[in-house]
């Protein structure tokens, strides 16, 4: 079996195409496990890293795609405008959330017969290619283990004051935009993206080639009885 250094060296001699291919091909292999040990459970971005050539893959891809992207002013202002919309996709589903937390928090006030807690969780997913089309090649990689814009939500209070607290603040410049701090300096960038791009393995030309975006509000309600 081969060290991170040397797979790490193997995969600086393949072309984009070729990293893709053999993404596509690790992560078939490894949803195929999941399925088979967890009914159809699909990877998490932090259960990808545990597999250590499917992450390297990603990275490789991810920072070779990344070192040939320059910013124009076109760029900088569909950028911008993504951002937007992811913020805006994400405000909506808040939106929708609040008073199902509150007439939720109520129930539990009131001691309901059946509701003594529950989750709430907001959801973003990002599309390059058809939603429902079964050959998404790359992006069905990516759109598997995103984390962008997840949040499970079991203390309402705390976190909706949070995420508030999160947008308040400009993420043009924190982790890995921070590189360019000058092209986005009198932009604000929503911490949506922010977590699209430093904490998933999209890169920058893949943003650029969003199509669709889908936001979610799944609500779990809880009940328990010991026995």
């Amino acid at each position: 079996m081969k060290t991170d250094e040397e797979w790490d060296k193997e995969l600086e001699g393949y072309s984009i195409e070729e990293l893709e291919r053999l993404a596509v091909e690790l992560h078939d292999a490894y949803h195929r496990a999941s399925f088979d040990m967890k009914q159809g459970h699909r990877p998490s971005l932090d259960s990808i890293k545990g597999k250590s050539e499917l992450w390297q893959v990603l990275q490789e891809r991810k920072h070779r795609l990344n070192d040939g992207f320059r910013f124009t002013l076109e760029r900088v202002a569909c950028f911008v405008k993504i951002s937007d919309l992811l913020t805006e996709c994400l405000e909506k589903a808040w939106a929708e959330a609040k008073p199902i937390m509150q007439e939720l928090d109520k129930r539990i006030q009131d001691q309901d017969p059946f509701v003594q807690d529950y989750e709430l969780e907001l959801k973003l997913h990002v599309f390059v290619t058809d939603p429902q089309s079964d050959d998404r090649g790359i992006y069905g990689v990516l759109q598997d283990i995103i984390s962008a814009g997840s949040t499970v939500l079991q203390v309402p209070g705390r976190c909706y004051e949070e995420h508030n607290t999160l947008n308040e603040l400009n993420w043009n410049a924190i982790d890995e935009l921070r590189h360019y701090e000058t092209e986005l300096a009198d932009h604000y960038i929503g911490h949506a993206m922010h977590e699209l791009y430093s904490h998933s393995m999209w890169s920058l030309p893949d943003i650029f080639k969003i199509t669709e975006l889908w936001a979610e509000v799944i609500v779990t309600r809880q009940h328990f009885r010991k026995i």
